[in-house]
């Protein structure tokens, strides 16, 4: 892991990051980047998530806090592979290698 280069203080993996277009694909637990305009704002796992995909709590990777985030605010998700993550399935319309 390396500091995000952003003076927040935030960390990022090394480990590949895909983007989810459809949040109601995340299980609780999944670790995931939080992006917005392709800006890296926060890290962590997936506390609580609503059916419809529309939000997601997470349990943020620094400190003992976790934050709401909207899909309507222009949030984007990133799930990481890893410790404690099942494993990544192509998106809809992508073929399976």
């Amino acid at each position: 892991m390396d500091i995000d280069g952003k003076g927040n203080g935030f960390l990022r993996s090394r480990s590949p990051a895909i983007p989810v277009h459809n949040w109601s694909t995340l299980s609780r637990s999944d670790e995931v980047e939080v992006r917005r305009n392709g800006r890296f704002i926060a890290a962590g796992r997936i506390d609580m998530l609503a059916l419809d995909g529309s939000m997601v709590w997470i349990l943020k990777e620094q400190g003992n806090d976790r934050a709401l985030f909207l899909r309507s605010d222009g949030i984007n998700l990133y799930r990481r592979a890893g410790k404690g993550t099942r494993p990544l399935s192509p998106s809809p319309g992508q073929a399976k290698t």
